[in-house]
């Protein structure tokens, strides 16, 4: 079933280290937050993007263990994992003339998309019905 909502990301820059993103993941589940999704890429630090079900929460745990770069307002595009799916959210959007800032996405299905704070309603009004 597609579904499309708004939600907020949480970015996170680790000092490297074993275990750096263990201490993440344990003090979000300690918390009793879920991720719902999350990407990391190493440059100079490890930076971490996560979307959680409880944003205060996850801040709250995980806020003495690196520094918090931002909070952003991202889209969410739930659909079911298929070929093609990217492609067909990607022209969608750019045929309403958003540009897409940045994405990942999960063999779930999930699509995370970073489309700029201006673009976020147009975004939603635009996949709404995929």
């Amino acid at each position: 079933m597609s579904q499309v909502r708004v939600t907020d990301q949480i970015n996170l820059m680790l000092v490297d280290g074993p275990g750096a993103l263990a201490g993440v993941a344990e003090a979000l589940e300690k918390a009793g937050v879920n991720i719902e999704g999350s990407s990391a890429i190493k440059v100079g630090g490890t930076g971490v993007r996560l979307v959680v079900d409880n944003v205060e929460a996850a801040k709250a745990a995980i806020g003495g263990m690196g520094t918090l770069t931002m909070q952003k307002t991202i889209v969410v595009k739930f659909d079911d994992n298929k070929p093609g799916m990217i492609a067909s959210v990607a022209r969608k959007l750019g045929d309403a003339g958003i540009s897409i800032e940045n994405f990942y996405h999960a063999a779930s299905g999930s699509l995370f998309l970073i489309v700029g704070d201006a673009n976020t309603d147009k975004a939603v009004e635009a996949l709404k019905g995929m």
